[in-house]
């Protein structure tokens, strides 16, 4: 691939992003796609290719004498205050999209992050520090997710404390802190306790290191019903292992129900452009009926099927088999894009072609289907 080709797939990919709000369709001009995975990447790439620039370029007289920045937030030393004022002038005349703001140290203490950073006498100290506005909730005890979600709550939040803090006696703060804060959210007391003596168990008396063949991890997401589930994925697991040692199973849960599956906030896409679907396609003149999937828009594949292009309206030069005109040309049946329906949708390629075997195994769409399932399905009654 040339760099041409490249810089054309990449801008195809960040800046030809199209949205729909309050049913009207707009362009985005300005900046990188919101959601896109690539926008992370390439906000840093442009913030570490300038902010070098703009050190090299500022003025000795007010320069740092340190910086570092994760992301967004940069921590920096000058010899007088008076330079950080002057370096976030120089700073803030630099790209006219880009404006920072500052905090300085109050005696001698300055948040930044996850940490309240100290001075005294010439020794940095360090802690954890929660902004004003933390409420004190946390993941509850008694949430509709796995045991071991709750458990990597309080062994995250001990692996935190114990590496951002100097000192014992701020460690030895934090721990009270997180046994009141999981006890508030429902947490058993004993199981704090051993998770923390776990925790401190591995840090200052370490197993030796075993040597073992390395396996290789699959994973498969799957729905998550509560404990039967969970006694589920141990089941099949031992038994996958047992089969095929050479893998390492893990199974991650999923639940669907999310709050913003309830509480949509994004304008729908309309059903002719959605992709990734099943549909279901009803003859008007007949109770024929055909079910398939697509990853390509709706528009395309009906127009696939009626042998017309969905952008010009007129006869495809190169005409696709098509079940369901098939059978509208044998019996003089119009087919119209009336004619088919979006029944279901998956994100996921596998799963499409499961969903439509199930739908078709389900709804028996008389025949008109070749085939009988997308794939191979094994169900008992």
């Amino acid at each position: 691939m040339t760099r041409p080709e490249f810089k054309s797939l990449i801008t195809l990919a960040v800046k030809e992003s199209f949205f729909l709000f309050d049913k009207i369709p707009y362009m985005q001009v300005d900046g990188v796609s919101m959601g896109s995975p690539l926008a992370p990447t390439l906000a840093n790439i442009f913030l570490c290719h300038h902010e070098q620039q703009w050190l090299d370029n500022c003025p000795p007289e007010f320069k740092p004498l340190y910086f570092r920045r994760y992301v967004d937030d940069t921590f920096l030393v000058f010899n007088k205050l008076d330079h950080a004022t002057l370096f976030l002038q120089y700073l803030n005349n630099q790209h006219p999209n880009i404006m920072f703001t500052m905090d300085g140290a109050v005696d001698g203490s300055l948040s930044f992050l996850d940490l309240n950073i100290s001075l005294d006498h010439g020794t940095l100290s360090t802690e954890i520090f929660r902004k004003p506005t933390f409420s004190g909730l946390g993941i509850s005890f008694f949430s509709h997710v796995p045991l071991n979600f709750k458990v990597n709550a309080i062994t995250t939040l001990l692996h935190r404390a114990y590496h951002l803090s100097s000192s014992y006696i701020s460690l030895s703060a934090e721990l009270d802190f997180l046994r009141k804060f999981f006890s508030i959210n429902g947490y058993p007391v004993h199981l704090f306790e051993t998770q923390c003596k776990k925790f401190l168990s591995y840090i200052y008396r370490p197993k030796p290191v075993s040597f073992d063949v390395l396996r290789r991890k699959v994973y498969f997401s799957v729905p998550y019903y509560g404990r039967e589930s969970e006694r589920l994925y141990s089941s099949l697991s031992s038994s996958l292992s047992d089969l095929y040692p050479q893998f390492y199973f893990k199974f991650v849960p999923t639940n669907p129900f999310t709050i913003g599956s309830l509480f949509p906030y994004k304008d729908r896409v309309p059903d002719e452009l959605r992709s990734k679907i099943i549909y279901q396609f009803s003859c008007e003149s007949c109770n024929a009926s055909y079910i398939g999937s697509t990853c390509q828009g709706m528009s395309v594949r009906v127009g696939q099927h009626r042998g017309i292009s969905h952008r010009t309206n007129r006869p495809l030069a190169t005409v696709m088999h098509s079940v369901p005109r098939d059978h509208a040309e044998e019996h003089n049946h119009p087919i119209n894009t009336k004619n088919f329906t979006i029944i279901n949708s998956s994100s996921n390629y596998d799963d499409l072609h499961i969903l439509e075997s199930l739908h078709i195994q389900r709804d028996k769409p008389n025949l008109i289907n070749v085939r009988l399932y997308a794939v191979p399905l094994f169900i008992t009654n």
